[in-house]
């Protein structure tokens, strides 16, 4: 395999992308579930093929660094073996499908989230013309129930709301009901109404969502208010239990940890979500499964402190970076500041929606943005770390 070195857009495992810290690759398990035997073959490979750090991004992937060149190929065998990935790159480019994570083991969802993304998964590696897509075009199948999707959006989405199954599109405030057995014919019309309107470098909020719609042959109605986004699901639940990764990252020995947990105390699977926390469902000793990945030094208590920040990995690991954001994010954690994301650059890769508080990394120091995203007017500039926490402190609660 000729790894591909790109940069600026979504990396797969085929598809390396270069990063300060040597090449890093995202993992996409089929459906955001990967079963225990699967995750401790990754977190071995990943610190046989890279520097065994992994990452759990906002679109519920794993994201691996410090992989070289003359190992990419292997990690990327490891991943195939299992299943995590299509086999054709190209099918594995526009494979960006999140999911509720409970599925079928929530017994209060109108459905089986991960049955709708199998769907869509599968049409992604049948219909060629949609290989077109955008790398970062995404899809999106909400199940309700326990562990809902809410205030998590997609280019194209179908949710489950009231006994409704609705097909929504990103920047719009309407949505076409559909029959469940309407899903995979939907989701087809409109990408490839999409991508017949669209112009190179757009995406669904970029074009008339009314036009794509028409184009599909759908009527629509408003679409309903969905809650504001929840707090990460961290701690035990009704059969489940949220474990929270702090800054979304994790090194190759806790995912094997990870694994045995959800062997041991669950059914067998780690359900990653796009709060970079992970469900561990099935359980019947919640307290002890706590309390074990406590001791992994993970947050399995909704008030952790790490929580209440996003971050990215900043410089040197990242070569858009210039400030250590993930290091400096646990200062800000340390002292009881919450509410913030910390990007090492202007792009806000940990966070695509506004915070009450964004530094943004430039030039080795830190930009405030207030109530907006990475790449918004700042309204201070120029601020060391320690002056950042001396701003925050008082006005920022924990």
């Amino acid at each position: 395999m000729n790894a591909e070195m790109r940069k600026g857009a979504c990396p797969t495992v085929q598809t390396p992308m270069a990063s300060g810290d040597g090449l890093l690759v995202r993992v996409k398990p089929p459906g955001g579930r990967i079963a225990a035997d699967a995750a401790r073959a990754v977190a071995n490979a990943s610190g046989r093929c890279g520097n065994g750090v992994l990452e759990l991004t906002n679109r519920a992937n794993l994201q691996i660094r410090g992989l070289r060149a003359e190992t990419v190929a292997d990690f990327a065998a490891v991943v195939l073996t299992h299943g995590l990935a299509a086999a054709e790159p190209a099918a594995e480019i526009v494979r960006n499908v999140m999911t509720s994570p409970l599925g079928a083991s929530d017994p209060s969802a109108d459905a089986d989230s991960h049955a709708m993304a199998e769907e869509i998964e599968a049409l992604l590696a049948e219909e060629p013309g949609l290989r077109a897509l955008p790398p970062k075009f995404g899809f999106l199948t909400d199940g309700g129930g326990a562990v809902p999707l809410t205030g998590v959006t997609a280019d194209i989405g179908f949710r489950w709301t009231g006994g409704r199954l609705l097909a929504t599109l990103d920047g719009t405030t309407v949505a076409a009901m559909i029959a469940p057995d309407a899903l995979t014919e939907t989701a087809r019309a409109l990408a490839l109404a999409f991508l017949e309107l669209a112009v190179p470098g757009q995406r669904m909020r970029d074009v008339d969502a009314e036009a794509v719609y028409r184009a599909a042959g759908l009527a629509t109605g408003p679409a309903p208010l969905l809650a504001p986004a929840p707090l990460p699901p961290v701690g035990i639940g009704s059969s489940y239990v949220g474990i929270g990764l702090p800054l979304g990252q994790i090194d190759a020995e806790i995912l094997t940890a990870l694994a045995g947990l959800a062997g041991a105390f669950g059914d067998g699977w780690l359900r990653l979500t796009p709060w970079r926390t992970v469900l561990i469902a099935g359980v019947q000793h919640g307290e002890e499964l706590a309390e074990a990945a406590m001791g992994l030094g993970l947050a399995a208590m909704d008030n952790d402190p790490r929580l209440g920040i996003a971050a990215c990995v900043g410089g040197p690991a990242c070569s858009s970076g210039t400030v250590p954001a993930r290091r400096d994010a646990i200062l800000l954690a340390a002292a009881g500041i919450a509410g913030v994301h910390v990007s090492g650059c202007a792009k806000g890769c940990a966070l695509s929606r506004a915070a009450p508080i964004t530094l943004v990394g430039n030039a080795g120091r830190y930009d405030v943005v207030r109530n907006g995203r990475a790449g918004d007017l700042p309204t201070e500039r120029g601020l060391a770390i320690g002056r950042a926490i001396a701003l925050l402190r008082p006005k920022v609660s924990a």
